[in-house]
C-alpha cells in the first residue's frame, strides 16, 4: 500500500506492508519546479480553493486580513468561484492583488511569507514551496490533514470554519506578523519535511523490501499449485476479499486501455484465466497468451469455454523470450519474487 497523505502510517494498515507520508511525497506539477518561497518574500497568499463553497470564506477572512496586517495580500479565486461582486470588490482595495484561475499559482505562492489557505491540498504545495500556512478546515475530509500539519508543526491550525471566530483568526494573524522568527522556522521545516526528493525514496525503500522477501520459483510453484484446489476462485490465487474484489483490478484495466487496438497480448502470471475470459468476451479477436508458473491455476484457467482460443504456457517469465506482443501485463502477481 502507497499512501502519501500527511496522516497515513503504518500502523492504519495492520495486515500489510505500507509506504506511507510525507517523506514519500512526490514532486508536484510541472509548474513548482525549480520555484521556491523568496527569501524576503512578504505578502500574504489567501486562497479557499476552487470554488469557496463553504460560507465565502474568501469574503470573510479577506476582509478580516485588512485589520490584522498591513501586508499586501494576495487573493487567488478559483475558476469554479461564481461571486463576481466580491472579486469586483477586492479588486477596488489597494491591498489586494486579485488573481482570478491563474496559470501561475506557484509564482504567486513564493512572494507571500505565509498563507491562509483551505486544508485540502494546496496545503501540500504551500509546504513544498516553504510557505507555512494558517488552515482553515472547509470539509470534514480537511481534518485530518490540518491535524498531521499541525502536529508537524509546519501549520497553524484554524480548525472548521464554522467554529473558530472573526477574533482568533485576527489574534493568529498578529501573532504571526509579529514573530518572524516563527515563519521562518516553519518555511524551513515545510522544504525539510517536503523536500521533492520523495519518490527516489520510495523505490529505493520499495527495492529494499521486495529483496527481502525472495522466494525459490518451487516455493511459489508449490504454493499456488496447493492453493488452486480451494473452491471459491478468488481463494485458488490467494486473493484476499471476495470474487468481486478480484474481478475489479481486472475490469480497472480494461476501462484504462483499448484492446480493440491490441492484436498480440501476454499477461504474465494469468493465474485462473478470468482477466482472459473479460478481454476475450468484449474483444474476441485478441490473440491472447497467458503465462503461469502453476500447473493448477493454467488447468483452470483452460478450462474456461471463453478461453478456448488462449494459449496457455506454463513457465517462468525470466525464462520466456518468445516474440514480440502489443501489451504485456502482469498484474497482482508481485507480491512474492525471487528474482
Amino acid at each position: 500500500m502507497i499512501n502519501l497523505q500527511a496522516y497515513a502510517n503504518q500502523s492504519r494498515y495492520s495486515s500489510i506492508k505500507a509506504f506511507c507520508g510525507l517523506e514519500y511525497f512526490p514532486p508536484l506539477r510541472p509548474e513548482f519546479c525549480g520555484i521556491a518561497r523568496d527569501p524576503n518574500a512578504n505578502n500574504i497568499f489567501l486562497c479557499m480553493g476552487g470554488s469557496d463553497p463553504e460560507g465565502g470564506q474568501t469574503k470573510r477572512l479577506g476582509n478580516l486580513l485588512l485589520w490584522s496586517t498591513d501586508r499586501q495580500i494576495e487573493v487567488v479565486f478559483g475558476p469554479a468561484y461564481n461571486d463576481v461582486d466580491t472579486i469586483n470588490n477586492f479588486r477596488q482595495n489597494k491591498r489586494f492583488n486579485v488573481h482570478v484561475a491563474p496559470d501561475n499559482i506557484p509564482a504567486i505562492m513564493s512572494k507571500c511569507s505565509y498563507a491562509v489557505s483551505g486544508a485540502g491540498g494546496m496545503l501540500y504545495e504551500l509546504a513544498f514551496l516553504g510557505v507555512p500556512a494558517v488552515a482553515v478546515v472547509l470539509a470534514e475530509n480537511q481534518n485530518l490533514i490540518a491535524k498531521a500539519f499541525e502536529d508537524m508543526a509546519i501549520s497553524i491550525n484554524l480548525g472548521y470554519y464554522k467554529q473558530f471566530s472573526n477574533e482568533h483568526f485576527c489574534e493568529t494573524i498578529s501573532m504571526l506578523d509579529s514573530d518572524k522568527h516563527s515563519i521562518e522556522q516553519m518555511s524551513e521545516k515545510c522544504i525539510k519535511i517536503i523536500d521533492g526528493k520523495g519518490v527516489d525514496r520510495l523505490v529505493s525503500d520499495i527495492i529494499k523490501w521486495v529483496k527481502k522477501m525472495k522466494f525459490s520459483p518451487e516455493e511459489i510453484k508449490a504454493e499456488y499449485n496447493e492453493s488452486s484446489k480451494e473452491t471459491d476462485e478468488f481463494a485458488k490465487v490467494k486473493w484476499g476479499g471476495s470474487q468481486e474484489k478480484m474481478l475489479n483490478r481486472f475490469r480497472l484495466v480494461l476501462d484504462e486501455l483499448d484492446f480493440a487496438k491490441i492484436d498480440r497480448w501476454l499477461d504474465v502470471g494469468c493465474g485462473t484465466g478470468a482477466f482472459q475470459e473479460m478481454v476475450l468476451t468484449k474483444f474476441p479477436a485478441v490473440k491472447a497468451t497467458g503465462l503461469d508458473i502453476s500447473e493448477g491455476l493454467l488447468e483452470f484457467a483452460s478450462s474456461r469455454p471463453a478461453n478456448k482460443d488462449v494459449r496457455f504456457i506454463l513457465g517462468d517469465f525470466l525464462d520466456f523470450e518468445e516474440g514480440a506482443y502489443d501489451l504485456i501485463s502482469c498484474i497482482g502477481v508481485l507480491q512474492k519474487n525471487y528474482f
